[in-house]
């Protein structure tokens, strides 16, 4: 996955609730921009869990970005069948 992909999803505004889906399976739903960032220049992600536990993902690890169920888009619908893959 490329951090760029993740950043589009990341800065659209209105913000779209969408899940990264990492290699071994687990999914990280980032349901508000607050809960996701990473610094320029590296190839990590900060992801803020509910009940405040941290969690880094390198960007390798990160197989898909997809929109969650109800994650609304203006009536412009979904951003293709099952997100964008690496």
């Amino acid at each position: 996955m490329r951090l760029e992909d993740i950043n589009e999803f990341h800065a659209t505004r209105p913000f779209v609730p969408f899940a990264l889906r990492l290699a071994d399976g687990r999914s990280l739903p980032v349901k508000h921009p607050e809960v996701l960032a990473h610094a320029k220049g590296q190839h990590t992600v900060h992801f803020l869990h509910q009940g405040g536990r941290a969690e880094r993902a390198d960007v390798m690890l990160i197989v898909s970005v997809d929109e969650l169920p109800n994650g609304k888009r203006n009536g412009k619908g979904r951003r293709g069948k099952g997100g964008r893959t690496a």
